[in-house]
């Protein structure tokens, strides 16, 4: 969910707000309807504004969840460029990462509302995949980390049972099958270096504004930043802006106001 308190302010976009490029080339791309930001992991569904700070290495991930007509896919937003290692999903102080977690608690909210669902970590950097497989071939092989591992499916069951989901349908046994799939599917995943991100906005916006001028005016605000009243100069002059004027004045972001012209 995309509100005017959150993207008032345009001029602070800069380019490195990898949550927000992500977002859009989701919806222009990657075949979602609609995208909506949460505040980590909330199994009541608030959405919530996208979230303003600057990303940072040291930053938590932000959550996002494009839907499709049948699919929900659940992404963990990071723009760092640092390898992904095993222990990145499985830390020695699992009480301060929620990355797993989240996407476990995600999986059975999906499965609850008869939706099918993956997961996706959108990142910059490299998942070190033969690694993390070797884990899931055995977790038993690597103590430490299988451990990690059970604690992790812990503290998923604690919150979605103080979240009502009955306790036949998040046993111990249920999400750590569900954990080791979505290991299974972080594994497969492959860096998505904003400058793909942005190229591929603009050949999308190309496209469907059949205007390489305006296609243009839409890749500088996402590189470099501009206020509102710049953008609405811009729209008399045009048919439209399409998604940076509705992304000032829409609640939801969807493809089809993605597009609009």
């Amino acid at each position: 969910m995309l509100t005017k308190d959150a993207l008032g302010d345009l001029s602070g976009i800069k380019g490195t707000e990898y949550h927000l490029v992500y977002a859009l080339w989701s919806l222009l791309r990657g075949g979602a309807d609609q995208v909506k930001f949460y505040e980590g992991n909330d199994l009541l569904a608030h959405p919530i504004a996208p979230p303003k700070m600057m990303d940072s290495l040291d930053g938590r991930p932000i959550a996002l969840l494009a839907q499709g007509t049948n699919e929900d896919v659940w992404i963990q937003l990071k723009s760092t460029e640092s390898p992904w290692t095993r222990s990145s999903f499985l830390p020695a102080n699992t009480k301060d990462d929620n990355l797993l977690k989240d996407f476990v608690c995600n999986a059975v909210r999906s499965e609850s509302e008869g939706r099918s669902w993956r997961v996706v970590l959108g990142t910059q950097g490299f998942v070190q995949r033969n690694e993390l497989e070797e884990f899931i071939s055995d977790p038993t092989a690597f103590s430490n980390l299988n451990k990690r591992l059970s604690e992790i499916v812990g503290r998923a069951r604690a919150d979605l049972l103080k979240a009502g989901f009955a306790a036949s349908l998040v046993s111990e046994s249920r999400l750590l099958t569900l954990s080791i799939n979505i290991l299974s599917q972080l594994a497969n995943t492959k860096p998505m270096p904003r400058e793909v991100l942005l190229a591929e906005i603009e050949l999308e916006l190309a496209y469907a504004c059949y205007d390489r001028t305006l296609a243009s005016h839409v890749w500088h605000f996402f590189k470099l930043g501009r206020p509102p009243n710049i953008l609405d100069a811009l729209s008399l002059r045009t048919p439209a802006l399409p998604c940076v004027k509705h992304l000032s004045g829409h609640a939801a972001l969807s493809r089809s106001n993605a597009y609009r012209i």
